[in-house]
C-alpha cells in the first residue's frame, strides 16, 4: 500500500477540485441553452414559450422565426410581466459570452432565460421556419477577426483548423482547436478525420479557420454534411487575422498573452533602428 505524502495529498486536493469546477462550469452551460430541435418542438407545443430575438432591429428585418419579438436585453429587464414565460433568446448563433452574462443577470431578476445554441443558424438547419431572406444567415455565418479574437477562447466553441501548418497563428489554438486535412480522390474532396471527433459534446457553434478564406466553399461541402451543429467561417482566413493581430500590435494594445508573436511591435523596431544609427 502506498501511503500519500502531505505534497501528494494536496496535488490530488487541487486537482480534485479543478475537475469539480470544470464539471459545474459545463453543467452550468447546458443548464443555460436550449437545443433548437427542443425549442422547436416546445415553443410549437406550449404557448408560454416565447422566442426573443435580441439582433438589431435591421438584422431582423431581413430573416427573423415567425412570431418571435425583436426586443434589446435591456428592454427586456424592464418587463417585469415576461417573468411568467419561458422566453428563448436567439441571436446568430455564434458563441457570445456578453449574451451569456445578460442572460444569466436575467435568471438571477426571476426570469426563466434559456440561449437557442446555435442561433438562427441551428434554427435553420433543424428545419425551424424563417421569415425573410434565409441566405442572410449565410452571411452572418462569416466571422470577422475581430469577433473570433475576442471569443477564441469560449468553451462553446470548437475551431477547425485548416490554415498553413508552418505559419504563426494564436497559441490558445494549440489546444482548443482540431487540426485536419482535407484530402481530393477519385470520390472528390475528404476530410481526413473520423466524424465522431467534429460531435464534441457541448459544443454550441464550430469554426473552420483556413489561410485565406479562398477554401471555404470546397471545405463547406465537406465539413457540414459531417456534424449537426452550425458552422461559421473565420472571414479572410488565418492570413486576415495574423494582419489584425499586428494591428493590435503596433497600437500598443496587448492580445492578453494568448497569441504566439507575429511580428516584432513599432515601438521596437523604431528603438531598435535608433540603436543601430
Amino acid at each position: 500500500m502506498t501511503l500519500m505524502t502531505p505534497v501528494s495529498r494536496v496535488m490530488a486536493s487541487i486537482l480534485a477540485l479543478l475537475i469539480f469546477q470544470i464539471a459545474a462550469t459545463e453543467a452550468a452551460q447546458r443548464d443555460l441553452y436550449i437545443s433548437a430541435a427542443k425549442a422547436i418542438q416546445r415553443t410549437a407545443r406550449d404557448d408560454t414559450w416565447l422566442l426573443v430575438d435580441v439582433r438589431k432591429p435591421s438584422a431582423f428585418a431581413l430573416v427573423n422565426i415567425p412570431d418571435s419579438l425583436n426586443m434589446p436585453l435591456f428592454a427586456l429587464k424592464a418587463k417585469p410581466f415576461l417573468k411568467g414565460r419561458q422566453v428563448i433568446l436567439v441571436h446568430d448563433g455564434f458563441p457570445d459570452r456578453a449574451l451569456e452574462t445578460s442572460a444569466r443577470d436575467l435568471i438571477r431578476r426571476g426570469f426563466q432565460v434559456k440561449v437557442l445554441r446555435g442561433g438562427l443558424a441551428a434554427w435553420q438547419l433543424h428545419g425551424g421556419r424563417l421569415r425573410g431572406d434565409a441566405f442572410i444567415i449565410e452571411r452572418h455565418r462569416r466571422i470577422s477577426p475581430e469577433r473570433f479574437h475576442r471569443e477564441m477562447e469560449h468553451p462553446g466553441l470548437m475551431i477547425v483548423d485548416l490554415s498553413d501548418a508552418d505559419k504563426e497563428r494564436p497559441a490558445a489554438l494549440a489546444s482548443a482547436s482540431v487540426r485536419l486535412a482535407i484530402t481530393t480522390g477519385q470520390r472528390g474532396e475528404r476530410l481526413q478525420v473520423e466524424p465522431d471527433v467534429l460531435r464534441r459534446k457541448h459544443i454550441q457553434a464550430v469554426l473552420v479557420i483556413g489561410e485565406t478564406g479562398d477554401e471555404y466553399d470546397t471545405v463547406s461541402r465537406v465539413i457540414e454534411p459531417a456534424i449537426q451543429e452550425p458552422v461559421f467561417y473565420l472571414e479572410g482566413g488565418m492570413a486576415a487575422y495574423r494582419n489584425y493581430a499586428a494591428g493590435l500590435a503596433d497600437a500598443g494594445q496587448s492580445p492578453d498573452g494568448r497569441l504566439v508573436r507575429i511580428s516584432e511591435c513599432k515601438p521596437c523596431r523604431e528603438a531598435d533602428n535608433t540603436n543601430k544609427q
